[in-house]
């Protein structure tokens, strides 16, 4: 199973690349405690993934509006790399089904971006990861279906 989900979006500014080093990860960004977590922006988050998985599930693809997610997103999670991805996705993972929140990461001044963290609950039992990643203006900044760790 080492090849599960070489599948990754990668749709994420250079920040953000350079932010999946482990050990740049640890600096820039800083999980925030659970009594601290905004349920809004937890909710808002788990409802956009829900809405790009579901539809990829369905056969379809999630487009993506400026309201929503930056340009660079908007362009780069077109309806080929959906469809395309999700294959893949299903063909390691299964379908899938739902998300269970896990944590919430904040990015410093150089790094302005919080990290949601969602167990992604699909039919061959596999822990996954779905994170999604939004700017300031919270919209979406990245993507990403990935093998679960326990740290970022």
């Amino acid at each position: 199973m080492k090849h599960i989900l070489h599948l990754v979006f990668i749709l994420m500014f250079a920040t953000l690349v350079n932010c999946q080093n482990k050990s740049n990860t640890q600096t820039n960004f800083t999980q925030v405690e659970s009594s601290k977590v905004n349920i809004e922006d937890v909710l808002h988050a788990k409802e956009l993934s829900n809405k790009i998985l579901t539809a990829q599930k369905n056969g379809s693809f999630y487009s993506l509006n400026e309201r929503e997610a930056t340009t660079e997103m908007i362009n780069g999670l077109n309806e080929n790399l959906q469809k395309t991805t999700y294959q893949r996705i299903k063909a390691s993972v299964g379908d899938y089904k739902s998300l269970n929140f896990e944590s919430v990461y904040e990015g410093n001044v150089n790094n302005p971006y919080k990290i949601f963290r969602f167990k992604g609950v699909f039919t061959l039992n596999v822990d996954v990861e779905v994170r999604a990643v939004f700017n300031l203006k919270g919209k979406l900044a990245g993507f990403f279906v990935k093998p679960w760790k326990e740290t970022l």
